[in-house]
């Protein structure tokens, strides 16, 4: 038997071969989406990672919760649904604790493939003095803003995908892990 006639076999009889090969191309995409607006971000005039947490830590908490973003949205009139707000956060929160800290909330908004990330992490981290932890005249420009908004924006995206397959794909009955690896 042929390589495609093997091929097309498989997606005959193993029906949710193609939808998870399309779920996969699309979270490339998105991910790949999201660290070209992570780059344009970390590249705008005046950005300032510190400034943007404390600018979304509105309750002085040094942690933000969905209910944090979800207010940022709501000033912008951005539509959501909260279950991918809870998601984004959940992707990025290390310790469990429902909340994004500040290093967690880095690895949210700069870009991975940055040249030295890790040195700048830990300088911004280290770079708080006392206009931040007392959170006067934050100020955040428009632009910075849109494009913060475009990132929670793709983020939700991407949640709203994945949710997508796990409901329709591995919510099938028809369908196991054992199955992905079997041939």
């Amino acid at each position: 038997m042929s390589q495609e006639n093997k091929k097309n076999t498989n997606l005959q009889q193993k029906p949710w071969i193609r939808p998870l090969l399309d779920y996969f191309k699309a979270i490339k995409k998105h991910n790949d989406k999201i660290e070209s607006i992570r780059q344009i971000l970390f590249q705008s005039e005046g950005f300032n990672p510190n400034e943007l947490f404390y600018y979304l830590d509105f309750k002085k908490n040094d942690f933000l919760t969905s209910k944090n973003l979800i207010h940022f949205l709501n000033q912008f009139n951005v539509p959501y649904e909260e279950q991918y707000i809870r998601c984004l956060v959940h992707n990025y929160d290390k310790d469990g604790d429902f909340t994004l800290n500040k290093n967690e909330f880095l690895d949210m908004i700069l870009p991975i493939k940055q040249k030295n990330i890790k040195q700048i992490k830990s300088s911004i981290i280290n770079n708080t003095n006392e206009l931040y932890e007392n959170r006067r005249d934050i100020y955040i420009s428009n632009g910075i803003k849109k494009v913060f908004i475009e990132l929670i924006k793709e983020e939700l995206n991407l949640a709203e995908t994945a949710s997508y397959v796990v409901k329709n794909i591995y919510g099938s009955p028809k369908f196991t892990t054992y199955d992905a690896f079997v041939d």
